[in-house]
């Protein structure tokens, strides 16, 4: 059963009492039926409070999950192990080159050399700005 449903979409199917606790449920898949769905079975914890019923069902749930687990080693034991040889460079382009190294002139010519600006006669005064703000840092300094 569990090759059959492997990778499919189930569509499950529920019958629910008053009190909100399922009743029935049933699993499809498309309109054939599958199997019928039954709650986890719970244990307590305690050793204490354990009683023959949640032995039983710890024992149940134990043997589920070991089958579960059974089938998935043994799916991944079928797969026939797979070795891969890279065999491609470790330099993706290796046969980067460029031209005209050896030659020092430059690619576009200039008709017209560039025009030099005469300095400012006037002086500017440079002094320092004060300002009212502090830091971002030292802004939210004492927030934290």
């Amino acid at each position: 059963m569990m090759r059959e449903i492997e990778g499919e979409n189930i569509t499950v199917y529920w019958l629910d009492g008053n009190d909100g606790e399922v009743i029935k449920a049933i699993a499809y898949i498309g309109n054939s039926y599958m199997c019928e769905l039954l709650p986890k079975p719970l244990s307590k914890r305690s050793k204490l409070e354990t009683t023959p019923e949640h032995t039983a069902a710890r024992e149940l749930m134990s043997s589920y999950v070991a089958t579960i687990q059974g089938y998935q080693n043994q799916q991944r034991k079928s797969v026939r192990q797979v070795v891969l040889i890279d065999n491609r460079k470790t330099t993706l382009n290796d046969n980067f080159r460029i031209f005209n190294r050896e030659t020092t002139e430059p690619l576009i010519e200039f008709e017209r050399e560039a025009a030099v600006l005469d300095e400012p006669e006037e002086e500017f005064d440079c002094a320092e700005i004060q300002t009212n703000t502090t830091s971002f840092k030292e802004r939210f300094k004492n927030d934290f």
